[in-house]
Protein backbone atom coordinates (compact mmCIF):
# COMPACT_ATOMS: atom_id res chain seq x y z
CA UNK A 1 0.00 0.00 0.00
CA UNK A 2 0.95 3.34 -0.85
CA UNK A 3 1.01 6.42 1.19
CA UNK A 4 -1.35 7.88 -1.01
CA UNK A 5 -3.77 5.22 -0.38
CA UNK A 6 -3.68 5.40 3.08
CA UNK A 7 -4.32 8.88 3.60
CA UNK A 8 -7.69 8.36 2.29
CA UNK A 9 -8.60 6.62 5.23
CA UNK A 10 -9.05 8.36 9.08
CA UNK A 11 -6.70 8.33 12.01
CA UNK A 12 -9.67 6.16 13.25
CA UNK A 13 -10.34 3.54 10.21
CA UNK A 14 -6.21 3.32 10.49
CA UNK A 15 -5.77 2.11 14.44
CA UNK A 16 -8.98 -0.08 14.57
CA UNK A 17 -7.72 -1.95 11.39
CA UNK A 18 -4.77 -3.70 11.82
CA UNK A 19 -3.80 -4.29 8.39
CA UNK A 20 -3.76 -0.54 8.05
CA UNK A 21 -2.29 0.14 11.06
CA UNK A 22 0.79 -2.23 9.67
CA UNK A 23 0.95 0.24 6.66
CA UNK A 24 0.96 2.88 8.39
CA UNK A 25 3.91 2.02 10.89
CA UNK A 26 6.04 1.18 8.02
CA UNK A 27 5.71 3.85 6.13
CA UNK A 28 6.09 6.41 8.32
CA UNK A 29 9.44 4.72 9.82
CA UNK A 30 10.37 4.48 6.17
CA UNK A 31 10.40 8.42 5.85
CA UNK A 32 10.87 9.46 9.19
CA UNK A 33 13.82 6.87 10.36
CA UNK A 34 12.09 6.30 13.78
CA UNK A 35 8.64 4.70 14.28
CA UNK A 36 5.64 6.94 15.25
CA UNK A 37 4.76 7.54 18.65
CA UNK A 38 1.54 5.22 18.42
CA UNK A 39 0.44 6.09 22.68
CA UNK A 40 -3.64 6.53 21.64
CA UNK A 41 -4.17 9.39 23.25
CA UNK A 42 -1.35 10.96 20.56
CA UNK A 43 -2.07 8.76 17.65
CA UNK A 44 -4.88 11.14 15.85
CA UNK A 45 -2.89 14.49 15.93
CA UNK A 46 0.49 12.48 14.71
CA UNK A 47 -1.39 10.98 11.82
CA UNK A 48 -2.93 13.75 10.97
CA UNK A 49 -0.35 15.89 10.79
CA UNK A 50 1.11 13.24 8.62
CA UNK A 51 -1.62 13.40 6.30
CA UNK A 52 -1.34 16.72 6.43
CA UNK A 53 2.14 17.27 5.28
CA UNK A 54 1.53 14.79 2.34
CA UNK A 55 -1.37 16.51 1.57
CA UNK A 56 0.50 19.75 1.46
CA UNK A 57 3.69 18.72 -0.65
CA UNK A 58 1.06 17.20 -3.16
CA UNK A 59 -0.27 20.62 -3.81
CA UNK A 60 3.39 22.65 -3.92
CA UNK A 61 4.79 19.85 -6.58
CA UNK A 62 1.29 20.31 -8.60
CA UNK A 63 2.01 23.74 -8.89
CA UNK A 64 4.13 24.32 -11.87
CA UNK A 65 3.97 27.55 -13.57
CA UNK A 66 5.07 29.17 -17.32
CA UNK A 67 5.50 32.57 -16.43
CA UNK A 68 8.29 34.49 -14.62
CA UNK A 69 8.22 37.79 -12.41
CA UNK A 70 10.73 40.41 -12.91
CA UNK A 71 10.97 40.84 -8.71
CA UNK A 72 10.21 37.42 -7.48
CA UNK A 73 8.87 39.25 -4.04
CA UNK A 74 6.31 40.68 -6.13
CA UNK A 75 2.92 40.27 -4.61
CA UNK A 76 -0.47 41.58 -5.71
CA UNK A 77 -4.29 40.80 -5.19
CA UNK A 78 -5.90 39.71 -8.28
CA UNK A 79 -9.02 41.58 -8.49
CA UNK A 80 -12.44 40.21 -8.25
CA UNK A 81 -10.87 37.42 -6.75
CA UNK A 82 -9.41 36.19 -2.81
CA UNK A 83 -6.01 35.78 -4.23
CA UNK A 84 -2.48 36.75 -4.12
CA UNK A 85 -0.81 36.77 -7.27
CA UNK A 86 3.33 35.58 -6.41
CA UNK A 87 6.01 33.58 -8.11
CA UNK A 88 4.10 30.38 -6.89
CA UNK A 89 0.60 31.14 -8.52
CA UNK A 90 -0.83 29.12 -11.35
CA UNK A 91 -1.19 30.19 -14.98
CA UNK A 92 -4.80 30.37 -14.26
CA UNK A 93 -4.16 33.03 -11.53
CA UNK A 94 -1.49 34.89 -13.54
CA UNK A 95 -3.72 35.02 -16.66
CA UNK A 96 -6.34 36.07 -14.14
CA UNK A 97 -4.57 39.08 -13.55
CA UNK A 98 -3.55 40.29 -16.90
CA UNK A 99 -6.92 39.82 -18.10
CA UNK A 100 -8.91 41.34 -15.47
CA UNK A 101 -11.40 43.72 -16.54
CA UNK A 102 -11.53 42.70 -19.95
CA UNK A 103 -7.86 43.26 -20.48
CA UNK A 104 -7.80 46.90 -20.14
CA UNK A 105 -4.73 46.99 -18.10
CA UNK A 106 -3.06 44.31 -19.55
CA UNK A 107 -0.08 46.30 -21.42
CA UNK A 108 0.44 47.44 -17.83
CA UNK A 109 0.26 44.42 -15.99
CA UNK A 110 2.56 42.49 -18.65
CA UNK A 111 5.27 44.71 -17.57
CA UNK A 112 5.50 42.76 -13.94
CA UNK A 113 6.62 39.69 -16.17
CA UNK A 114 9.64 38.99 -17.59
CA UNK A 115 8.00 35.84 -19.03
CA UNK A 116 4.16 35.32 -19.81
CA UNK A 117 2.31 32.40 -18.93
CA UNK A 118 1.12 30.25 -21.46
CA UNK A 119 -2.78 30.73 -22.51
CA UNK A 120 -4.33 27.35 -23.30
CA UNK A 121 -6.44 27.29 -26.37
CA UNK A 122 -9.52 25.48 -26.03
CA UNK A 123 -11.05 23.86 -28.95
CA UNK A 124 -14.27 25.04 -30.42
CA UNK A 125 -17.59 22.56 -30.71
CA UNK A 126 -19.04 22.34 -33.83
Amino acid sequence: MTKSELIKYSANEVKTNKTLFAHYITLYTEEKGIPPNCASCSFSNVFNNWKLKTKTMKTKEEVKNTFLLKNSEFLVRVPYTNEVLSKNSSDKLALQFLNGDKGKYRTEREKYFLKLPIEKKTKKKK
